[in-house]
C-alpha cells in the first residue's frame, strides 16, 4: 500500500464524516457501542492512566499537585478546543460549541482551575466525577455519530477520563464541608442546566436530555416535560453522594501537607468547641 492510499484510507476511516461513518454507525446496536471492544479499550486505557497518575502523585504536596492539575486542565481545554475546530472544518452543519453537560464541564472546568477560582472546587469535583464516570461506564452518545477509534470518539473518552482524574485531584486539594459544598455544587449544576435548557430551546437541540429522554434507562418511558425533575433530581442526588464519599475519605486522600494542617487545626479546639488563634488552613501557590 502506497502512502497516498494509506492516507486516503486513514482519512476516510478516522477523520472524514461520510458514508463510511454513517454505515458503521447504523451497524452498531441501539445502545451505540456500549459494551463493545471500543468502549472497553478506551475506558480501560483511561482507567489505567488515572490509577497510574494517582499512584505516582501520592506523595505530592499541595503545590506540586495543584501545578500538575493546572497542566491537566490546560491539556483538557486544548482537547476541547480541537474538537470545536474539527467540527468547524469537517462538520459545519452542526454546532461546534455545544452546551451539553460534559461539554460545559470540559470547557469551564479548565478555565476556572487555571484562573485559580478555588471557590468552584466543590462544584467542579462533583459534576466532573458524575459526568466522567457515567460516560466511561455507559458511553451512550460517544459512539452515536462516529464508529470505532475515530478521532472524536477517542477525544471524547480522553476528556471524560480527565474529568474523573481532575475530580480526584480536586478532592485531594479540598477538604469537603458537606453542607456548604453541596449548596455550592447544586447551585453550579442548576446554572449549567439552565444554560443547557435555554440554548437547547434556541437551537432546537436536546442538551442534557432536557427535551427528550430517549436512550436514557427507565427515564425514556417518561414524556416531556415530566422527565425533567427526575433528570435533575438524579444528578443532584449523585452530586450529594459524591461529596459525601469524598468527605468520608478525606483523611486518606488529602495531600499530606493539607492533611497535617487540618490535624493541627482540629487539635486546637478546646472542650467547648471554641477555636483558638490558629486559622483554618488556606494553602496557596
Amino acid at each position: 500500500m502506497s502512502f497516498t492510499e494509506f492516507w486516503k484510507e486513514f482519512y476516510i476511516k478516522y477523520i472524514a464524516y461520510g458514508d463510511y461513518q454513517r454505515e458503521l454507525t447504523n451497524n452498531l446496536p441501539t445502545t451505540y457501542g456500549v459494551g463493545t471492544k471500543y468502549h472497553f479499550i478506551l475506558s480501560g486505557m483511561m482507567l489505567i492512566f488515572i490509577v497510574w497518575f494517582c499512584f505516582r502523585t501520592r506523595h505530592n504536596s499541595y503545590n506540586e499537585l495543584y501545578k500538575k492539575q493546572k497542566k491537566i486542565s490546560a491539556f483538557m481545554l486544548i482537547v476541547e478546543l480541537l474538537r470545536m475546530v474539527y467540527m468547524l472544518i469537517y462538520r459545519p452543519e452542526v454546532y461546534a460549541w455545544r452546551f451539553d453537560y460534559c461539554n460545559q464541564v470540559c470547557l469551564f472546568m479548565p478555565i476556572l482551575i487555571l484562573c485559580g477560582f478555588k471557590a468552584s472546587f466543590p462544584f467542579l469535583m462533583a459534576v466532573a466525577f458524575w459526568g466522567g464516570t457515567g460516560v466511561m461506564l455507559y458511553p451512550l452518545w460517544v459512539f452515536r455519530d462516529y464508529g470505532g477509534f475515530h478521532l472524536i470518539t477517542v477525544q471524547s473518552m480522553i476528556s471524560h477520563g480527565l474529568m474523573v482524574l481532575s475530580s480526584l485531584n480536586l478532592a485531594r486539594l479540598h477538604k469537603v464541608d458537606i453542607h456548604t459544598d453541596f449548596r455550592t455544587a447544586t447551585f453550579g449544576f442548576l446554572c449549567m442546566a439552565t444554560i443547557s435548557f435555554a440554548m437547547g430551546a434556541i437551537r432546537n437541540e436536546n442538551y442534557m436530555a432536557l427535551f427528550d429522554p430517549k436512550g436514557l434507562p427507565v427515564l425514556k418511558y417518561l414524556s416531556y416535560p415530566w422527565h425533567i425533575p427526575f433528570v435533575l433530581g438524579i444528578i443532584i442526588l449523585g452530586i450529594f453522594l459524591i461529596l459525601l464519599l469524598y468527605k468520608k475519605l478525606d483523611k486518606y486522600i488529602l495531600v499530606f501537607d493539607l492533611r497535617e494542617k487540618y490535624k493541627e487545626y482540629d487539635a486546637n479546639y478546646n472542650k467547648e468547641g471554641i477555636k483558638n488563634e490558629l486559622q483554618e488552613p488556606n494553602i496557596t501557590l
